[in-house]
């Protein structure tokens, strides 16, 4: 199957290189009331538009255009066709009419096909057609500004910045001007090709522009490279339903545009080998970031050789600023999930004790209260900035300015605190998975110290945190000792992860099934539509310091929109009560199919895209930043819908859907197995089957 050619779509005009690549930018904003019907992207430009990222963020755009003239008019053009893929784009364009010859359609046209090369270098083919009778003479014109450039990465989370300084080059396949005329016969066309190179030295920049034009082969060189990175990584799927189908192609998709290797073009650069990306751009993203690391890996770990992931996990035990500082999630948990799947010792033991230090880093004496639990203050570190609960038992009831903004602005004297569900069952999760982990090296002290905290934590849990009122788990106030009952959040559900608790307390789910509370059509909200802090927009609506009339514009309030970080998690959860509770299971695919439904852009099923989070009525993007990579999907699709369970010592194969599927070449412990599930004479039948790599 050619993968490249099966995520084609006429919606994106993005240029994707391994480590350089154009973003023309995702027309939906967070503070749009609406987005144009059937826009996404901008319309195609030909050249190379939109801003440009070596790395990271570079501060160029528009690097080059060709411009047309006929005599001394401008001809102005309009895209007409266009075809994306994640390899290469190829776009028609046709030109205004000209009332002097034929006044009903233009007689002008070109073709421009682009990429980033495998050397990433941006070449294109532009192929030029006139319908005219006579021939023409065409003078073309590549404008750009730029000839050197200066790359400088100023994200806070790095403790150095990182720069670079090179070269730009520019070069054509007819003149070694950047202005020349063609002559395009009668009804005939002309072909001519441009690149633009980059390098730190003119002399590299120079050969890689030279080596480009003299090859013709860029297109199905790149698109052979696409197609390898899936052929090789990823386990081929087969079924009847077509948006599973697009979805799963996709998702890998954007495990493929995360992979990257920044020491290649910013050689000073503190990160080692290959990383994830939380996102491929946008102001602060452009990076490796903290709080989705955990979900990378689970994703990741699919793979069918996941080096990138064994990679990443390498700079994180390096305890690298970003990775450490700001973020609580699941970390070594999804490190030993990836070791289940990928199984080996010696790396088992070099990342042990940065497991251990991070798992137990919430349960030092300074970090907690009483049943000596995770603390949390201020809701930004669990990534879920003005989550409602922090602000329920405030002094006047609903004061989000006791957060983190509103003491850096002096609004507040400190931040609230929170026994916070997210928090907690993320570090208790940790520690079960440092007890797995010492268990298997034969650390015994360890063992029998992890397990017991494991088993004092989860009594605590459920002994304050389960509301009777609510009948859900809910966060404590520290200050009062009040449960938030009133605000009940997404991580009312994350008791469930990893099957902490049992099936006496899966009577929690039904306030994610209630439609008018904390579930949507297109998954699951942030927090229940009951709270008072309840806002569907990407703002803050009161009562405190704004109003409907004046809302807070902050861009990360999380009160009521759909996350896919939640979403994804939430929806863990659930899937891990229904491997235990089969009626789980109908609950379970309806809402991964809204969380199936809210990532086809507009509803059209050519163009899936994740973004950082949705309106729950209606599924618009609140984002700028497509392929935002900080939710999980293919870990969801495969132990849940496939139902395909891995322990460090089973493998398991329960599907929840009923649908005929296969799954070939999935790689587990080194082997690689076939899952298929079939109906035969009215009777669902699953076969697994060792294949030889």
């Amino acid at each position: 199957m050619n993968i490249n050619r099966f995520l084609t779509n006429s919606k994106r005009t993005c240029v994707i290189g391994k480590n350089i690549y154009s973003a023309e930018g995702y027309l939906g904003s967070r503070t749009d009331y609406n987005q144009p019907w059937g826009q996404a992207w901008k319309e195609p430009s030909p050249g190379l538009t939109g801003a440009l990222y070596i790395g990271h963020h570079s501060g160029l755009s528009d690097l080059i255009m060709p411009h047309f003239y006929e005599g001394e008019q401008k001809l102005h053009f309009g895209a007409v066709r266009h075809q994306w893929t994640p390899a290469w784009s190829k776009t028609y364009y046709r030109c205004e009419p000209d009332p002097t010859y034929y006044k009903k359609t233009g007689c002008i046209s070109f073709c421009e096909t682009k990429c980033f090369t495998v050397k990433d270098v941006f070449y294109a083919r532009v192929t030029l057609s006139s319908d005219k009778r006579e021939e023409t003479k065409i003078r073309v014109s590549l404008t750009s500004s730029l000839q050197d450039f200066h790359v400088s990465d100023t994200i806070t989370r790095f403790e150095n910045t990182m720069s670079l300084d090179g070269t730009f080059v520019q070069k054509n396949s007819v003149s070694e001007t950047t202005d020349f005329v063609l002559s395009v016969p009668a009804q005939s066309s002309v072909t001519f090709s441009y690149v633009l190179s980059f390098d730190k030295e003119k002399e590299k920049a120079e050969a890689l522009a030279e080596e480009a034009l003299k090859r013709e082969t860029h297109f199905e060189e790149k698109e052979a490279a696409v197609n390898e990175f899936f052929e090789r990584n990823v386990p081929s799927f087969r079924c009847e339903n077509p948006d599973m189908l697009k979805m799963y192609y996709y998702r890998w998709f954007l495990l493929f545009r995360g992979i990257h290797k920044p020491e290649d073009v910013l050689g000073n650069h503190e990160v080692q080998g290959e990383c994830i990306y939380e996102s491929p751009y946008g102001a602060g993203y452009d990076c490796p970031v903290g709080l989705p690391v955990a979900l990378h890996y689970e994703e990741g770990k699919w793979m069918k050789e996941p080096k990138a992931v064994f990679s990443d996990v390498e700079n994180w035990n390096r305890k690298l600023d970003y990775y450490w500082k700001y973020y609580i999630e699941s970390t070594p948990m999804a490190i030993w999930n990836l070791y289940c799947h990928h199984p080996n010792e010696e790396f088992l033991k070099k990342v042990y004790d940065s497991c251990k230090e991070f798992a137990l880093k919430e349960f030092m004496p300074e970090k907690t209260g009483y049943e000596f639990l995770p603390v949390v203050e201020g809701s930004w570190n669990t990534g879920a900035e003005y989550q409602p609960a922090f602000y329920q038992h405030t002094e006047e009831p609903w004061d989000w300015t006791e957060d983190v903004e509103g003491v850096r602005k002096g609004w507040s004297k400190e931040q609230r605190k929170l026994y916070r569900l997210d928090q907690i069952c993320y570090s208790v999760g940790n520690v079960i998975a440092c007890g797995k982990m010492a268990e298997k090296l034969g650390k015994k002290e360890d063992q029998k110290k992890m397990e017991a905290l494991v088993v004092r934590s989860l009594e605590a849990l459920k002994q304050h945190f389960w509301s009777e009122k609510r009948g859900c788990f809910v966060s404590i106030d520290m200050k009062t000792g009040k449960q938030c009952d009133e605000g009940v959040c997404y991580d009312s559900f994350y008791p469930f992860l990893w099957n902490m608790l049992g099936k006496e307390y899966h009577k929690g789910f039904d306030l994610l099934f209630e439609k008018d509370a904390i579930a949507s059509e297109f998954s699951v909200l942030t927090v229940d539509k009951n709270c008072p802090m309840y806002w569907f927009d990407n703002c803050i609506a009161g009562p405190t310091k704004c109003s409907m009339l004046e809302p807070h514009p902050y861009v990360c309030a999380w009160n009521g929109p759909i996350w896919p970080y939640a979403a994804s998690n939430v929806l863990d959860a659930l899937g891990a009560a229904a491997t235990i509770d089969e009626s789980l299971r109908k609950n379970w695919l309806e809402l991964f199919d809204g969380y199936v439904e809210v990532q086809f852009l507009h509803g059209d099923r050519s163009t899936p895209m994740v973004l950082e989070h949705y309106r729950p009525t209606d599924g618009v993007t609140f984002s700028g930043t497509c392929d935002y990579f900080h939710s999980t999907w293919i870990d969801l699709f495969m132990k849940y819908w496939a139902g395909i369970g891995v322990t460090d010592d089973t493998i398991t194969f329960s599907p929840f859907v009923q649908e005929e599927f296969v799954l070939e070449d999935v790689r587990i412990a080194g082997k690689s197995y076939r899952f298929e599930q079939r109906k035969e004479q009215g009777q669902w039948k699953q076969l697994v089957t060792e294949q030889k790599k």
